[in-house]
């Protein structure tokens, strides 16, 4: 999955319905990329954990593996990423600056503040592609109506 245009991999952005769906896949996409968990997606995890479903049943498990892995990092790791097969696993904190928002985001929808991340660390980020991977195809039209790059898992 790394880019051939950088050393550096890609960032992947991942959505709550990759994670609910796909409980391995960080351990899939980080190699030798950076994997940025959203706080919206961590909200929306802790939201379906209660489901009485299999989908209430793969976001306790990925919630269990993520309490994990932040349990045996670092302080300079939680802040900077904590390497995770050979990539590296980031938790956003939330802020967002809205200042780069379009007409009609909405701060507490978590597509819109995922996309607007994800551009955000675009924009930063000039030596690596980034990426939203998600199952929600309008997340996709949404993100690359957005200039944002999208894929499904």
């Amino acid at each position: 999955m790394a880019d051939a245009r950088s050393d550096a991999g890609k960032i992947y952005v991942v959505d709550t319905s990759v994670l609910v769906s796909a409980p391995d896949a960080l351990h899939h996409l980080t190699h030798g990329n950076t994997v940025i968990i959203p706080f919206p997606v961590l909200q929306e995890l802790d939201r379906k954990r209660a489901d009485t479903n299999g989908v209430g049943y793969t976001a306790r498990q990925t919630i269990r593996f993520l309490d994990q892995l932040q349990s045996d990092a670092t302080a300079d790791m939680l802040r900077h990423g904590i390497p995770l097969e050979g990539g590296l696993v980031r938790f956003h904190g939330g802020e967002l600056d809205v200042s780069r928002a379009w007409p009609g985001f909405s701060p507490g929808y978590a597509d819109d503040a995922i996309i607007l991340l994800a551009s955000a660390e675009q924009a930063a980020r000039q030596d690596a592609p980034v990426v939203i991977v998600t199952r929600d195809a309008a997340m996709r039209c949404k993100a690359r109506a957005r200039g944002v790059l999208a894929e499904d898992y």
